[in-house]
């Protein structure tokens, strides 16, 4: 089994622990070419030996392998985070401690930060908060709050709350996305408005409001959008489908 990280955004951090969330799509770099016969050849690898060489070979022929792992690894989930004052003590903790995560006495990366129920760990834990369920409100400074917030991409292992375990992992276009893997990708419908047929939405990756559809897979692709810009939903790339179950809350 290994284990590497994955970013999420803040909504769908929250489908992740909603267990509305059991899929992601990402687009496969680069993108293949169809051979002579207009075939693609995708084959998923995932074990290390010699697929960077072949790869490179024959860039657009070969075997392609999965970024993300195979089934039974594990992909921790970085997420916005920030340090805080829970006791409401004065101190700063962003004043001691770089954007990395790793500055300081106490957080430098340790065995102890990454075993469940060790004091070390539960003390700066405790002092983490996580923007996707902060509190509402609770954006202030001390013990209402980080004085900022940081980048998911800087969140350390130790201060992860998410691990999943991957399930399935295959390669499609798309817009070959199902009604039914919409709603694993956290698509959701609205409540029954009067007088309204309800509608299919999923959350804003801005702070925005929520993205209305008539369709599952029309909220899907003004998700994408939202994403990777305007037009990537019509440019049909292929991608990464990767299939999990939440094994950490």
């Amino acid at each position: 089994m290994k284990e590497r990280q994955i970013l999420f955004s803040g909504p769908m951090v929250r489908a992740l622990l909603n267990d509305t969330k059991t899929q992601t799509r990402r687009v496969v770099k680069p993108q293949p070419v169809a051979n002579q016969r207009g075939k693609f050849n995708f084959t998923t690898f995932t074990d290390d030996e010699g697929i960077e060489s072949y790869w490179q070979n024959y860039p657009f022929w070969g075997p392609v392998r999965c970024p993300y792992g195979q089934p039974g690894d594990r992909l921790w989930v970085r997420e916005s985070w920030g340090y805080f004052d829970p006791d409401g003590t004065g101190v700063d903790y962003d004043r001691d401690h770089n954007d990395d995560g790793k500055a300081g006495p106490c957080t430098a990366y340790r065995q102890e930060m990454l075993e469940e129920g060790n004091a070390l760990r539960n003390y700066w834990r405790r002092r983490i908060a996580y923007k996707a369920t902060f509190a509402e409100r609770k954006y202030g400074m001390g013990p209402v709050g980080p004085n900022k917030w940081r980048p998911s991409i800087h969140m350390p292992r130790w201060a992860n709350r998410i691990t999943l375990e991957i399930t399935a992992v295959r390669v499609e276009r798309l817009q070959d996305i199902s009604p039914a893997d919409c709603e694993a990708e956290g698509v959701q419908r609205l409540p029954l408005q009067e007088g309204e047929l309800n509608p299919w939405y999923t959350a804003d990756v801005s702070a925005g409001p929520v993205l209305h559809s008539r369709s599952t897979i029309g909220a899907y692709r003004k998700l994408w959008e939202q994403i990777n810009g305007p037009g990537s939903w019509d440019a049909n790339p292929w991608v990464w489908v990767v299939e999990f179950k939440v094994v950490t809350p």
